[in-house]
């Protein structure tokens, strides 16, 4: 049946849908028809109106995904049985554009490929029906790989890939510098993190990737009458994540809040691993150096007034050198925000700051910036909790009444650990060898752990629960990697016994551990 349409007379809709469709969906494929016939048959239409018609016949289809099929062999229809060499090119400039803006869904993948791909090889067609399928082959494998879409690309965006032009955004550091970051209609985010990495010469971004930030912005005299501060809000991208999909995203929400806001793409580190300081790598370290004083001065680690006062020290000599830290010392305390977390520059006279870190900075003169970047890491890394991820969650079950009803969860090498929120108070934490299972939901997470040796459930609420497994299992995974590596070069080290060949550690899955 499927195969006799595709084969009738094309210069004409078919009035009725091609696949078996809900009553809504066919009529609105009996309405797409004649749309995609016209701008397959009609040479006169001007770019900007087949971008702007391709845009909302996208839409439709993000708006119901069986749609998606749908489109792809009413598109199809047009580059067959077409004997206008003409109509025939744009119906393949039309369907380039339509894999590139659309994926079809997993059953169909095949079909759609293979007749492409018998296109773009075959000797009876024209050289630029084969350029044009050879285009459409690699446009629909990259959009396969990131699936539905769920908002249609910008009619610019659009007429951008016709033009073989790519598109410009703004990716941001935690040091408020930026990148334009090239992207087009298919850019996956895992994609425009790879491509930023090779813009600022990073070769071990692994542990990187791009996150949307939402500032609130207030006006001075509403922050002071609230008694509040702006706060900043990070959200982990997902590699498969469409960067079109993100912008379209941030646009709609700048669109729709009454209060301001500013939201941007930022690049900075996922995770801290424990692989991290074997890399001597000096964009690497940078970046973990910007990322660790950003969460330490958002007052993600509650630290002692000494500690603190040793971290300014070294976050001078890295940024300023002597010029600031040697300086006057009524410089140095208009600053001194710019290194202590504001809750704890609160409770002594920003005077007395100023005089303890320039005492301190004094005999960290002759370390170098890169020293003095990686004298604050060791001392970060050094912190029970250094080098967490945070998630704000909320207690659901608690079995023993530790903790209280809102937690700033963090999660690092060492295990899990347990904070009030505002201002950042530790609370308790439980080591990696003490959790015996964890798993989420998508409204929450829990974690079976052992609390002074006895096992209990622990339950939160939050719609990052698979993040924080993942962050979990990562942790975990890297321990048990390197105790392998550790036993197996111990083994190596040592005389061989016939038949008792080194065995590698249970290994740690669907988030349990031993």
């Amino acid at each position: 049946m499927i195969e006799d349409m595709l084969t009738h007379e094309s210069k004409k809709p078919v009035p009725a849908a091609l696949l078996p469709l809900g009553t809504d969906a066919i009529a609105k494929s009996i309405k797409m028809a004649p749309a995609v016939l016209r701008l397959a048959t009609d040479l006169s239409i001007p770019d900007v109106e087949l971008c702007n018609t391709l845009s909302k016949l996208v839409k439709e289809t993000t708006k119901r995904n069986e749609l998606r099929d749908e489109l792809f062999l009413i598109t199809l229809r047009h580059t067959r049985c077409n004997d206008d060499p003409k109509s025939l090119v744009r119906a393949w400039q039309v369907l380039h554009l339509t894999c590139a803006s659309v994926a079809p869904s997993q059953t169909f993948l095949g079909f759609v490929s293979e007749y492409v791909n018998e296109c773009a090889n075959a000797d009876a067609s024209p050289g630029p029906v084969k350029d044009l399928a050879h285009k459409a082959l690699l446009a629909l494998k990259r959009s396969a790989k990131s699936g539905a879409r769920r908002h249609p690309p910008a009619p610019e965006e659009i007429e951008a890939l016709q033009a073989a032009r790519q598109m410009n955004t703004i990716a941001f550091f935690l040091d408020e510098t930026f990148e334009e970051l090239p992207y087009d209609v298919m850019t996956t985010v895992g994609e425009a993190t790879e491509a930023l990495a090779g813009i600022i010469r990073l070769q071990n971004y692994q542990t990187f990737g791009l996150f949307v930030s939402t500032k609130q912005l207030m006006s001075r005299s509403s922050a002071a009458s609230k008694g509040e501060e702006v706060t900043e809000e990070t959200r982990a991208l997902q590699d498969a994540d469409l960067i079109t999909d993100i912008i379209q995203e941030m646009r709609l929400v700048k669109a729709e809040r009454k209060e301001q806001v500013q939201l941007r793409l930022v690049f900075k580190k996922r995770m801290f691993r424990d692989t991290d300081e074997a890399v001597q790598e000096a964009m690497f370290v940078n970046l973990s150096y910007l990322q660790a004083k950003h969460d330490y001065l958002a007052g993600n680690y509650p630290v002692g007034r000494e500690e603190a006062i040793r971290l300014a020290a070294f976050q001078i000599q890295a940024e300023d050198g002597e010029s600031l830290g040697q300086g006057p010392v009524e410089t140095l305390a208009q600053v001194m925000v710019r290194f202590v977390p504001k809750v704890m520059l609160q409770q002594h006279p920003v005077e007395e700051w100023a005089a303890e870190v320039q005492r301190t900075h004094g005999a960290l003169t002759q370390h170098t910036r890169e020293e003095a970047r990686g004298g604050l890491l060791r001392m970060i890394r050094s912190l029970p909790y250094g080098g967490s991820i945070f998630f704000q969650v909320r207690r659901i079950e608690d079995p023993i009444g530790l903790l209280p009803g809102m937690i700033a969860l963090g999660i690092n090498k060492r295990g899990i650990h347990f904070f009030r929120p505002t201002p950042m108070e530790y609370l308790h934490s439980a080591e990696l060898r003490d959790i015996m299972q964890f798993g989420s939901s998508e409204t929450a997470v829990f974690f079976k752990m052992r609390v002074a040796g006895v096992l209990h459930v622990f339950q939160f609420e939050t719609k990052q629960g698979e993040e924080i497994c993942v962050a979990l299992q990562t942790h975990i995974n890297d321990v048990m990697q390197k105790r392998y590596a550790q036993q197996a070069a111990k083994a190596a080290g040592a005389p061989k016994t016939p038949g008792a060949p080194a065995q590698p550690p249970s290994p740690v899955a669907n988030g349990q551990a031993e």
